[in-house]
């Protein structure tokens, strides 16, 4: 758990500089954000996004990059309803 934060489930992300040495690992934490319990019965609408990964085995950074992106834009989007 982290000291001053009244989150209670985060995502931990692990990274690895796959264009230097392996050794390097970075850990990084983060609020989960979990569907209240209506969206577990009613479900939620969602739409699809082409997006490529260049290394199909990892998600590199600039997929992240390119997926927080179209998050955003998707909550944005939201809003203005």
């Amino acid at each position: 758990m982290m000291t001053g934060v009244e989150q209670e489930d985060f995502r931990v992300r692990l990274s690895v500089d796959l264009s230097g040495s392996l050794n390097d690992i970075y850990i990084a934490m983060e609020p989960l954000d979990i569907p209240d319990a209506d969206a577990y019965q009613s479900g939620i609408d969602v739409e699809t996004e082409r997006l490529k990964r260049s290394n199909p085995k990892a998600k590199v950074n600039s997929f992240l990059s390119q997926a927080d992106q179209v998050r955003a834009r998707r909550r944005k989007a939201l809003k203005k309803f």
